[in-house]
């Protein structure tokens, strides 16, 4: 269950992280860009694979013989949680590289409202045509909030460290599946037997058998 929060709120978060990259990319007019491109569909796959593999883990939950208690997929949650908590550093530098290094420059609020700097703001710090500084600096202050060394922290260590969950993946893998599918595939009979593969239709001969 612990796992699965962290897959749950992690979604969410990161649907902002995303967004907040192709909104930049926008406001800078490097939509187009390839290699901006490249970067926003990596994004997307992040985002995407982290949240079907936390829906897996509730949709193939498990139930505890003897009980009517059903719990999330402990093999899918903490892949889950490995697979967002071990990609978050590069998603964090897709980010920053799209929103430039202003994340670390951008003037304060106070510089914003004050009369005197405001119209120096305005004009040098907006963004495409149309994009007013104000709109952008939020969108600034939002990625740095999101990038801080806080967030890459927690993402990388609560709900377990990476080695955590690759304990608990080892643990949990069917590793007899995988090699009676293999054994299959090879022709490998010694004698073994699983209650899936042992299941299926030989294949047909081949010079080997």
């Amino acid at each position: 269950f612990h796992r699965l929060s962290a897959d749950a709120y992690k979604s969410i978060e990161l649907e902002l992280l995303v967004g907040a990259a192709a909104l930049m990319a926008e406001y800078n007019g490097l939509e187009r860009a390839p290699h901006i491109q490249d970067k926003l569909t990596w994004l997307a796959m992040y985002i995407e694979g982290t949240e079907v593999l936390g829906r897996a883990a509730c949709e193939h939950c498990v139930k505890e013989p003897g009980t009517d208690l059903v719990y999330p997929n402990p093999i899918y949650s903490n892949i889950s949680k490995f697979f967002f908590a071990d990609n978050y550093h590069q998603a964090i530098k897709y980010l920053q590289d799209i929103a430039g290094g202003i994340v670390a420059t951008a003037p304060s609020s106070k510089d914003f409202l004050n009369p005197e700097t405001r119209p120096l703001i305005e004009k040098y710090l907006g963004g495409k045509d149309g994009i007013p500084a104000e709109h952008r600096l939020r969108l600034v202050k939002l990625i740095k909030d999101l990038t801080s060394s806080y967030e890459v922290v927690l993402t990388l260590h609560a709900e377990g460290s990476l080695a955590a969950q690759r304990l608990s993946i080892h643990v949990l893998a069917d590793f007899e599946r995988y090699k009676a599918a293999a054994k299959r595939a090879a022709r490998i009979k010694d004698g073994t037997e699983h209650p899936l593969y042992s299941q299926l239709p030989d294949f047909p001969p081949t010079s080997l058998a």
